[in-house]
């Protein structure tokens, strides 16, 4: 290319002949070396061997084997799975997004049902049956959504029973005011 630059009457600038280079690169270099970074030939070819390097390791980039076609196949990689985090015990029957309606705060009055989730539902049902506790009974076996009692008011910072935290004597700070 600096040969044919060279036989030009009257001669570019290098920044011409830099512009020039630039617009008639591939369209793949153009996207990745930007013309502010280029100031001579040499920085030119530099980058743009640096940007085929990695484009040609990019297609030839080879996707781990599936882990039954591996050499050790309880070594092989395997992809993380897509389930969401399973939620805490203690707030398995607060829904995520509440009730707008509701000013007080009161997700849950006695004798109301939480809408069921289905995404929480299925990461629900991974965890073992035995190891969950339901805080609106307080038995064993399932959670607060399943279960069949009526709804009992709970405060949910401090577990107190039959009060919200807007009047429970230890987190609302009317401590003196329920005596």
């Amino acid at each position: 290319m600096q040969a044919l630059f060279d036989r030009l009457c009257p001669p570019w600038s290098l920044p011409e002949q830099l512009n020039y280079a630039h617009r008639n690169m591939l369209p793949r270099l153009q996207v990745v070396i930007r013309r502010d970074e280029i100031y001579d030939f040499a920085s030119l070819e530099r980058m743009a061997l640096r940007v085929e390097l990695s484009h040609d390791a990019a297609t030839r980039y080879r996707a781990p084997p599936a882990p039954e076609k591996s050499l050790f196949p309880d070594l092989a990689y395997r992809p993380p799975k897509k389930n969401p985090r399973t939620p805490v015990v203690a707030a398995a029957g607060f829904s995520a997004s509440g009730n707008t309606n509701n000013r007080r705060g009161n997700r849950f009055e006695a004798g109301s049902s939480a809408p069921p989730a289905t995404a929480t539902t299925d990461a629900a049902s991974a965890t073992s049956a035995s190891s969950i506790k339901c805080w609106n009974c307080e038995k064993t076996g399932h959670r607060a959504r399943e279960c069949k009692e009526t709804r009992r008011l709970y405060c949910y910072r401090c577990g107190a029973a039959d009060v919200t935290i807007r009047n429970c004597p230890k987190c609302s700070g009317n401590g003196e005011a329920g005596r």
